[in-house]
């Protein structure tokens, strides 16, 4: 039974998964490419060059302030998404699938917030590029990791509600 509580358990999920991924397509496919590129179409194309070495540490400031917004989006979708699957009376298998998936990019999000920004500023602080071009990769691949698993939440959202939705009963006329 749909009631207001469930209406909006549901919505504060969906805006929270849409804020997520959403953020992490805008900022890795359209701002850094366009801040690089525009330190690029000054001249300055490669690390040591000021507007290059600029555009990094705005692109990454970037990515952390984000990933602070993330951290809180995973604690809301976590708790709206188990509270409507449970007033909403949500297949239990497929609830908790969803909650693990949603389990997963938290962690990653928590474990990029506590160990691996911080890392990667010391490095970059101390001039240890080698360490934080591995860092770097390691998180170019930890938010495309999450873009994944937000993507697969998204799809079993979808279908945990196509599921539910109520299918109009035949009435025998004969």
């Amino acid at each position: 039974m749909r009631t207001l509580g469930t209406v909006f358990l549901n919505w504060l999920h969906q805006v929270a998964l849409a804020i997520w991924l959403g953020g992490i397509v805008t900022i890795g496919a359209a701002v850094a490419p366009a801040i690089f590129g525009s330190a690029r179409q000054a001249g300055d194309t490669q690390r040591g060059m000021a507007l290059f070495d600029f555009a990094g540490t705005a692109i990454g400031e970037a990515f952390r302030r984000f990933n602070t917004v993330a951290v809180i989006l995973g604690l809301v979708m976590l708790v709206a998404g188990l509270a409507y699957s449970r007033l909403a009376a949500l297949n239990p298998v497929h609830v908790r699938l969803r909650a693990v998936l949603t389990g997963l990019c938290w962690a990653i999000a928590l474990w990029m917030q506590y160990s691996l920004f911080p890392r990667m500023a010391v490095a970059r602080a101390q001039g240890q590029m080698d360490v934080f071009d591995n860092l770097h990769q390691t998180s170019t691949f930890a938010f495309q990791s999450q873009m994944f698993l937000l993507l697969g939440i998204a799809a079993l959202t979808g279908w945990l509600h196509l599921n539910t939705e109520k299918k109009p009963q035949h009435v025998n006329t004969d």
